[in-house]
């Protein structure tokens, strides 16, 4: 096999292993891992790895790798380019590591790499962390599918392995913990086991029991942060999820989101979050005072990614009578990770129907300008990091003035936010800026709030 120029020139020697089949023959592994031993050889050479350790008081490291994205890549674009994908995974893996280190497929997507260092603490950390740098940084780079460009990232847990561990079970249970821990801090990342994580993965698991009843019982309300024009005018919200806690009061999202993506209950609550703004948006059809308005709703990836979201979307718009033309879905750059091809179909398909698109966050990453002559949007929301340096830093005011320019030429509306200052507003309007959020204007409040905001 010819390794990729971005890899370094590495020797391999793991052997490839058969499965049974039912009578008895051995059958050949799936292709996206050979090379890759399987569940129980890896805790055969866990085990041994922990009794050698243990006698020579050296350490070993174990990282697991589970894929963010991969479930709605396999749904978007069927199995067999998943399984290609997977076979791209696999040889990168076995490619950033040793021939001496043992590289197992878990799972559909799960993978995980016992680096043998026989070296001290603090050296076995420090070998485990630069590994799963490399896994994250050669995972990133886009594989081709199909003839499709296709992007996937991990999220990482790592254990080390020696003197003071319990067992090869507890081991796995740790290093699974750190990888949550990775992916509740945004994924596309590692994390390594220690006190903390465990008391985050204890804290994570009653916080999603919180959630499931908080959402049987309907603890989450909406604020609505105005979104003004140029003469400070409200023409639009943005619609923004709260949890009225029983004991906690009012809590805000940062506090519960990433726990919600993590087990999945963000599609039960996006479709929440949806349908309630849609209702609200109804109501104000009826109203002189708000018939125009706007209403802006996050939809997280996840949510985006499920294959019957369309459907979804046009169901609730059905359902509550809001006009399509008033609402205005708002993705961020996570939305580029995975198949782009299919949120764009998505995204087109329900722009077709009236409905607005605004990129979030616009310039914060890489991706953003590679897909923008793609993306069926009508708006851009330049990222509050930029307002806020617009007077610390002359590039951050060239960034935005560029961006400014850059949406109007492709015909698109531009919010700028997190204006929290005349001299921003006044710098923001003088770059031809038209729509802007902010606290300078008026914070998130609940509806009733928002009427007397109004007038």
């Amino acid at each position: 096999m010819t390794k990729p120029d971005y890899l370094p020139n590495l020797q391999h020697n793991t052997p490839r292993l058969t499965l049974a089949r039912a009578d008895g023959a051995p059958a050949p592994l799936p292709d996206y891992i050979d090379g890759l031993v399987q569940r129980p050889r890896l805790v055969e050479q866990l085990a041994l790895a922990l009794a050698d350790c243990t006698r020579t008081g050296t350490f070993d490291a174990l990282i697991l790798l589970d894929l963010d994205n991969f479930k709605a890549i396999n749904q978007a674009r069927g199995r067999a380019a998943g399984d290609a994908l997977l076979q791209h995974v696999a040889r990168r893996l076995r490619e950033v590591t040793r021939g001496v280190d043992t590289v197992a497929a878990l799972g559909s997507d799960e993978f995980a790499i016992l680096r043998h260092c026989g070296a001290t603490a603090s050296n076995a950390s420090a070998q485990a962390q630069q590994l799963a740098a490399d896994i994250v940084r050669v995972l990133e780079i886009p594989h081709t599918i199909d003839g499709h460009a296709v992007r996937v990232t991990g999220s990482l847990g790592i254990v080390l392995v020696g003197a003071g561990t319990a067992s090869v079970d507890e081991l796995m249970r740790q290093a699974d913990m750190a990888m949550y821990d990775a992916k509740a801090a945004g994924r596309n990342g590692f994390r390594s086991f220690d006190s903390a994580t465990r008391a985050c993965a204890d804290h994570g698991a009653i916080l999603d029991a919180e959630l499931r009843c908080a959402l049987r019982e309907q603890q989450f309300v909406l604020y609505y942060q105005p979104i003004v024009d140029h003469a400070r005018k409200m023409a639009g919200v943005e619609a923004l999820v709260r949890w009225m806690h029983p004991r906690r009061g009012l809590v805000g999202p940062c506090a519960f989101i990433g726990q919600a993506e993590q087990s999945d209950l963000i599609v039960e609550l996006g479709d929440w979050v949806l349908r309630t703004a849609c209702r609200q948006l109804a109501a104000w059809q009826d109203d002189p005072l708000t018939a125009g308005l706007t209403m802006a709703v996050n939809i997280s990836a996840r949510h985006a990614r499920e294959p019957d979201f369309v459907a979804r979307v046009l169901a609730i718009l059905a359902e509550t009578g809001a006009g399509a033309h008033l609402l205005r879905l708002e993705l961020t750059e996570s939305m580029l990770l995975g198949d782009v091809d299919d949120i764009i179909d998505k995204m087109a398909r329900l722009k077709a129907r009236g409905i607005g698109f605004a990129l979030d966050d616009f310039g914060t990453g890489y991706s953003s300008l590679r897909y923008l002559e793609r993306l069926p949007i009508t708006h851009i929301k330049i990222d509050r990091s930029f307002v806020d340096n617009m007077f610390v830093t002359e590039h951050a005011a060239t960034i935005v003035k560029a961006l400014i320019a850059l949406a109007h030429d492709l015909g698109l509306d531009v919010v700028a936010e997190g204006v929290e200052r005349e001299d921003q507003w006044a710098a923001l309007v003088a770059y031809g800026c038209r729509r802007f959020q902010g606290f300078l204007f008026a914070p998130a409040v609940d509806v009733g709030d928002l009427r007397g905001w109004i007038g």
